[in-house]
């Protein structure tokens, strides 16, 4: 019946969290400017989601699930944080080699060309290989080393260093892709694992997007080797943060892998 399928769905917890998500995407994008009345909404649509959902016993987002399975809340946070680093890569240093480097359009995107050459040669056999371990602790080395390359670069870099950077976090790439999606399928329960690879690819957006809040904050006096080599500490703390996630997680230092 009508009231069944309204109470496995769970409406209010979808809309409550894509409320959420929704208002802190608004509250996110202008930054350094504070738009306070999406900041309002998003703290009210939050509370109001985790209310809802604490108390559902099939809830859309379930926040008691997500605490107790801490595998998984660590899958989707050095997710998150690595895409923000690919993607701090992809948009601040295009845009820094434009506007502070003097390379054409077409010049910035063969600079990325070695990024997604090695993204795509790296993927397919890491996926078939079912590997957790190594692709996750390589995702975390190489985007601390291609962030830590960025600080270095500036106006005067040869080309050749750019290319660098630009394999690294093509390494990053495909290794964050492959070895996060496994250790998802490995925490999730089976019963749930559509949701939550929903919530991985959401949190994956939420590093996305605050690539792009990252970009405009450092860079808003305009792109200069400055703001680059701020964009690059930033990485780095975050880079960090996803090697911490990885190395001391027992579970995934153990040796387990899908056959």
């Amino acid at each position: 019946g009508l009231r069944q399928i309204a109470a496995r769905i769970d409406l209010f917890g979808i809309i409550g969290f894509a409320t959420t998500m929704t208002s802190l995407v608004v509250f996110l994008m202008p930054l350094p400017h504070v738009t306070w009345a999406a900041l309002i909404v998003f703290l009210v649509a939050a509370a109001f989601t985790a209310w809802w959902e604490l108390r559902r016993s099939a809830p859309f987002f379930d926040l008691r699930g997500l605490a107790s399975n801490g595998a998984l809340a660590r899958t989707y946070l050095r997710q998150a944080l690595t895409l923000l680093g690919v993607y701090s890569m992809m948009f601040g240093l295009t845009q820094w080699m434009e506007a502070a480097y003097g390379l054409s359009t077409l010049e910035t995107g063969l600079m990325l060309l070695p990024m997604g050459a090695v993204s795509a040669l790296l993927s397919r056999p890491l996926a078939r290989r079912n590997l957790v371990r190594g692709p996750v602790i390589a995702s975390a080395l190489s985007m601390l080393l291609g962030s830590a390359g960025i600080m270095l670069l500036d106006s005067g870099s040869p080309v050749i260093a750019l290319v660098l950077v630009s394999l690294v976090f093509g390494v990053t790439s495909a290794t964050t892709t492959v070895g996060n999606q496994t250790a998802l399928y490995q925490a999730a329960p089976a019963d749930q694992i559509g949701t939550a690879s929903g919530l991985f690819r959401t949190f994956g957006y939420l590093g996305t997007i605050t690539s792009s809040v990252i970009g405009g904050i450092v860079f808003r006096d305009g792109a200069s080797d400055q703001g680059l080599h701020s964009l690059g500490l930033v990485l780095v703390v975050a880079g960090v943060a996803v090697l911490l996630l990885t190395v001391l997680d027992r579970r995934l230092m153990r040796r387990v892998t899908t056959s």
